[in-house]
């Protein structure tokens, strides 16, 4: 709210500062104010048609309202505007492997990787690429990025345990810790593959949500 009052001040005071317009449209998603975020974008799109940004906040918009084409379309106007923009290509390249069309994304991934081969959220996104195509173990790989402290979303623990490096270790550990680090959803779906670890390891200690505890202790009982 803060924010959506500064940007509407430097709006008042510079009217012709796109990236104003930028800030607040951003600070309105951020309030769910979805229309106004849309007015305000727009009308800044009619007097900076060739500002990139522009459309990629729309395509932002659009992919909030879960419509996949209209984010594309966006995206795609962005990305001729900005060819060699790593936000242009990245963003394009996501709503691209979200629509399966695969290799067009490659392309833009990789275009995107050899300008940010450091860059935690390009590597996370290109994994879940990677894995939607069936690349599962170039993908988790990638995957790992989610770990990187850079990443917005990474977990932050204060532990220093070895992690385990699957079952060509030898000889096998006794206990394994089991740590959870997405939502609920990506704790059922990979809850799944639980099970699998018990022939490698004594004992078992799974962290997860307060709601799931009843059902991975009966899912996991021997």
């Amino acid at each position: 709210r803060r924010a959506k009052e500064l940007f509407n001040r430097i709006k008042a005071a510079v009217p012709d500062m796109a990236g104003a317009s930028l800030g607040l449209a951003d600070s309105l998603i951020g309030l769910e104010e979805i229309d106004a975020a849309n007015a305000a974008i727009r009308a800044e799109t009619v007097k900076s048609p060739l500002h990139s940004d522009c459309y990629q906040m729309l395509g932002k918009i659009h992919l909030g309202e879960g419509d996949l084409i209209a984010a594309a379309n966006q995206f795609n106007h962005a990305y001729i505007l900005d060819p060699n923009s790593v936000k242009s290509q990245t963003n394009l390249a996501e709503i691209l492997s979200q629509t399966r069309e695969y290799d067009k994304a490659e392309t833009l991934y990789q275009a995107a990787l050899a300008q940010a081969p450091d860059n935690p959220e390009i590597k996370m996104n290109y994994g879940i690429h990677l894995i939607a195509n069936g690349q599962f173990e170039k993908g988790w790989r990638y995957f790992e990025a989610r770990l990187d402290p850079r990443y917005g979303s990474a977990p932050i623990r204060n532990i220093s345990l070895p992690r385990w490096q699957g079952p060509g270790e030898n000889p096998p550990r006794r206990h394994l810790l089991v740590l959870s680090e997405q939502g609920i959803g990506d704790e059922i779906k990979l809850g799944g593959a639980l099970p699998l670890l018990h022939d490698h390891f004594e004992t078992i200690t799974i962290e997860c949500d307060p709601r799931l505890v009843g059902l991975f202790e009966r899912s996991l009982k021997p």
